[in-house]
């Protein structure tokens, strides 16, 4: 039982790094190619990519029948990201985190930062802009449709 708990969590912390990576990865991309004020494909490529590859990694992987699980591993790194994102937001911009609709209009007006002084091309590290409502519903609802689809795959596999 102890050995089953600790496979499990050895395979949620390879997801999670599978998805921080790809997640990373993708925004080192488009910053190397100059693709970063493409916000659209930015948007479409950070909400399908990390969560594909690490719904592929866990549907290779992890053959039980727990919905939970999946769930776990690739919905909630998909929900922590928003919050961090958008904590982030209300910080670079000095807004109170409580002031959702301010935060998310700044955030979208890709205006200079308030509280960090910083260069121009750091700006494009940490570019957020990206960052917008459709990029939210987007990313919950396809990381669902990833759970589901592995769940229903290995029900009849």
């Amino acid at each position: 039982m102890q050995e089953q708990k600790k496979e499990k969590l050895k395979i949620l912390v390879i997801d999670w790094l599978i998805i921080l990576g790809v997640y990373l990865f993708v925004r080192l991309m488009f910053i190397m190619f100059g693709l970063h004020l493409n916000n659209t494909l930015l948007r479409i490529c950070l909400a399908i990519f990390p969560c594909l590859l690490g719904g592929l990694y866990l549907y290779r992987v992890y053959k039980q029948e727990s919905i939970g699980f999946y769930s776990l591993t690739l919905i909630v790194p998909s929900i922590i990201e928003k919050i961090v994102v958008y904590l982030l937001g209300a910080y670079l911009y000095d807004i109170s985190s409580l002031n959702m609709i301010k935060v998310m209009d700044m955030i979208g007006s890709n205006q200079p930062y308030v509280n960090v002084d910083v260069s121009q091309s750091i700006c494009y590290l940490v570019n957020l802009s990206f960052f917008n409502w459709s990029y939210i519903i987007l990313s919950i609802v396809f990381s669902c449709s990833c759970v589901f689809f592995i769940f229903r795959n290995l029900l009849n596999f």
